[in-house]
């Protein structure tokens, strides 16, 4: 057998394991949740090479089609015309120049972190006639490092979403933590994030079009601590994946 098949038929068994692994920690996790909800697992390629995205996609198999977590719509638009069908979610830093672009590339944009950038996005969202399904980032640890609407600010933005927003799917939360050196530092964070959620849908079901919001929240060091706190996304790469180039 040829060197170089040898080694992708390794590497896509390899990552086809902890893929698996991921998928059994998270049903496990799933036994202490909040909710009986499915979880859904995004599966960050940001900087990965795209022979280890494709020997993911080609173990896994065409009938399971994953969810690939971006963070740069140049990256992936590279990249794009390359894999095999997939559904792409932003979960990167959205500049307003590149708004435009990450309407029309990907299938749901996580990290809508103001007013002024879902604005933007709404625009070009009506201007082709596109529903983009999108996430609030919420600064849940209130991080002055991190980007995105206070609990407060989120509340507000979703009680009028329907009278500003018809191109834009209000679908859910998203967050990024502070930095926990122990992933239970950050569970405090992820139940105030899944609490919020709830509430405000109860408060305002019709904002989120009468459907339970997404929660995602939780990455490879935490997101077994996420699903028991309400997570029904999580954003998996290194663990997954391996290193990054």
């Amino acid at each position: 057998m040829n060197s170089t098949l040898e080694s992708d038929e390794f590497q896509g068994g390899a990552l086809l394991e902890s893929y698996r692994e991921i998928l059994a920690v998270i049903s496990d996790a799933k036994t202490r949740a909040p909710h009986e909800r499915p979880v859904q697992l995004v599966c960050v390629s940001k900087r990965q090479p795209l022979k280890r995205i494709v020997a993911l996609q080609e173990a896994v198999g065409r009938d399971d089609v994953l969810v690939l977590g971006e963070n740069y719509v140049q990256e992936y638009r590279d990249k794009r015309g390359d894999l095999l069908p997939h559904r792409a979610h932003l979960i990167g830093p959205l500049q307003s120049n590149k708004a435009k672009e990450a309407v029309s590339l990907f299938d749901c944009i996580e990290s809508v972190h103001s007013e002024k950038l879902a604005q933007n996005l709404e625009k070009e969202a009506r201007r082709i006639e596109k529903t983009l399904p999108i996430f609030l980032q919420v600064n849940i640890s209130d991080d002055e490092k991190k980007s995105g609407f206070s609990p407060e600010e989120f509340q507000k933005v979703a009680e009028h979403w329907n009278e500003n927003f018809t191109a834009l799917q209000l679908r859910g939360v998203m967050t990024i933590t502070a930095f926990y050196d122990d992933p239970e530092g950050a569970r405090g964070d992820f139940r105030r994030l899944y609490e919020l959620a709830s509430s405000t849908f109860q408060a305002f079901p019709e904002s989120f079009g009468g459907s339970a919001p997404e929660v995602s929240m939780g990455m490879s060091a935490d997101y077994r601590v996420a699903v028991e706190e309400g997570a029904t996304v999580v954003r998996v790469g290194s663990a997954l994946f391996g290193t990054r180039e």
